[in-house]
């Protein structure tokens, strides 16, 4: 009886500590790990957003490895292990904003004949302050396992903004929530006059 109680408060404890850390401000724990965030320039225009404190842009050995197509995303941020990566590609020509939904279900349509065995889960918008963000998740095999993974696509400096987050399956149910706020963080560096 005493061992019942005792999970019980570890687990009160735990969801305390969760309610503390729910934002992007104080930190958003992902599985077991608190995750802290900081605005990070993702390229010589400027071009700036949160992304997690202890992401790093992938070492060029790692790229050629991971993605090993001459035609990689351009940016590419990862944690050290390299098991959780945000990338970003910027693709013309710019499409009219009436037609991201198109090209985000045209991208997944391509995605699904390539990879029949992708699962496609779920797609919306997100209005950031640049704004929308059209998205979809999909589930994808790799020798490691599961994979959950986040596409989104949005007009940016006169060209298509094509991004794709991915994270190990089981941490699919708290990054499918801090992936939407992150992108809403996305804004161009002022010029100093």
């Amino acid at each position: 009886m005493n061992k019942y109680l005792d999970e019980i408060i570890i687990q009160q404890r735990r969801d305390l500590e969760r309610q503390k850390h729910s934002t992007l401000d104080t930190g958003i724990y992902a599985g077991e790990e608190l995750v802290f965030f900081e605005e990070r320039v993702l390229s010589e225009d400027g071009t700036k957003m949160l992304l997690p404190s202890d992401f790093i842009e992938m070492p060029e050995e790692i790229l050629k490895i991971k993605y090993p197509m001459e035609k990689r995303p351009q940016i590419i941020w990862s944690n050290e292990d390299s098991t959780i990566d945000f990338t970003f590609s910027l693709l013309e020509p710019e499409p009219e904003r009436d037609q991201l939904q198109q090209v985000r279900d045209d991208f997944c349509n391509t995605l699904q004949m390539i990879y029949p065995h992708y699962v496609f889960t779920d797609n919306g918008m997100i209005d950031g302050k640049t704004g929308a963000w059209y998205w979809a998740e999909f589930l994808s095999t790799t020798i490691n396992g599961m994979l959950y993974n986040h596409l989104h696509v949005t007009c940016w400096e006169n060209k298509l903004m094509l991004g794709l987050f991915h994270c190990p399956v089981q941490l699919q149910e708290d990054w499918k929530k801090i992936v939407p706020q992150l992108l809403t963080t996305i804004s161009k560096k002022e010029k100093l006059v």
